[in-house]
């Protein structure tokens, strides 16, 4: 249930309970909406790939940031590698998934630092740096933790 969509499938529904012991569903109107997400993932798990699947879903295709923005400003998604290794790989893997046509259409402009949208987002890849985040409208960052094998995202909004 990563940014408010709900869970339709019976397995995927039988798992979040089952991981949460919770025996209702999260919805948009709930009180109890998720706002932090972490995952433990082991080496060799796909932790890059699905942080940058989930970054690029965010910033491309999740809705038309501009309503929701003021003139002149832009919704960011933050990519925060652990290191700048890292910070290169999530880089790879967000502009491999940018090659896939639909993705292409979406793409306003490429640079070496951002990738910006047409819907008024930009997606930024960077080493882990929090600094990064105060005074921007971030709609989402990711990063890793501390931890090699730790996972959090956090769910933002546009302000």
């Amino acid at each position: 249930m990563i940014d408010g969509l709900p869970l339709t499938e019976t397995r995927e529904i039988d798992l979040f309970k089952q991981c949460t012991g919770r025996t209702q569903l999260l919805n948009a109107s709930s009180r109890n909406v998720l706002r932090r997400f972490i995952i433990l993932v082991g080496r060799r798990g796909g932790k890059d790939r699905f942080l940058s699947g989930v970054g690029v879903w965010r910033a491309a295709l999740c809705c038309d940031w501009r309503k929701y923005l003021s003139p002149g400003e832009q919704a960011v998604v933050i990519l925060l590698g652990r290191d700048k290794k890292q910070a290169a790989i999530l880089r790879r893997y967000c502009h491999g998934l940018l090659q896939i046509e639909a993705l292409q259409r979406e793409v306003r402009r490429v640079t070496s630092d951002v990738v910006e949208f047409k819907n008024g987002a930009v997606l930024e890849i960077s080493s882990n740096d929090a600094s990064l985040v105060r005074g921007r409208s971030a709609i989402a960052v990711r990063l890793f933790t501390h931890g090699p094998r730790a996972l959090a995202l956090g769910r933002g909004h546009a302000s």
